[in-house]
């Protein structure tokens, strides 16, 4: 990268700022149920869904843990992304939701609809446990690139309904 003589170094405070960014962005995810709203927060602007791809399944053996299940279960699998109102990938993610332990309206609307899964579970107030953050290195730092993933559970009325895996993108989190 060419630095050009008529921009500002840095000051201390904002290699500071950009470096504790991410952490205040998972602690505020960690903390909150819904990943849409606080994406949507966090960028001061709305989010748009882009489901990429959507199926029912059957959970295999090794899931069932996770969802706190002992035999086979129906389940959707959803691939999609967040976006900006300019259409910048803000994250990826996938789900696999128990449809069997979700009203039927609500599962209707995940087979149907474009609404995220955090916010059709909002009237049911769902439960988001974080399982694992995993920070990407340093040297991936730019558009695009990943920032960070994580894994969690939603809980509604204390039963694992949805198991998440996200990918958060330098996109414009920072």
């Amino acid at each position: 990268m060419l630095i050009s003589e008529s921009v500002a170094p840095a000051s201390a405070e904002d290699v500071v700022a950009a470096a504790s960014a991410p952490e205040r962005l998972i602690r505020l995810l960690r903390e909150s149920d819904s990943a849409t709203r606080t994406l949507a927060a966090w960028i001061g602007a709305p989010v748009v869904l882009d489901v990429v791809d959507r199926h029912d399944d059957r959970l295999s053996s090794a899931e069932f843990a996770d969802l706190d299940l002992w035999r086979p279960e129906p389940v959707q699998r959803r691939a999609i992304r967040l976006l900006d109102i300019r259409n910048h990938v803000l994250s990826e993610a996938t789900a696999t939701v128990v449809l069997g332990r979700l009203p039927y309206s609500i599962a209707r609307a995940l087979r149907d609809g474009n609404t995220p899964l955090g916010l059709l579970l909002a009237p049911l107030h769902p439960k988001r446990h974080t399982l694992s953050v995993v920070r990407s290195p340093e040297s991936g730092n730019q558009q695009g690139s990943p920032l960070f993933d994580i894994t969690a559970r939603l809980d509604v009325g204390g039963l694992p309904v949805a198991l998440v895996r996200e990918r958060y993108l330098w996109e414009r989190l920072l």
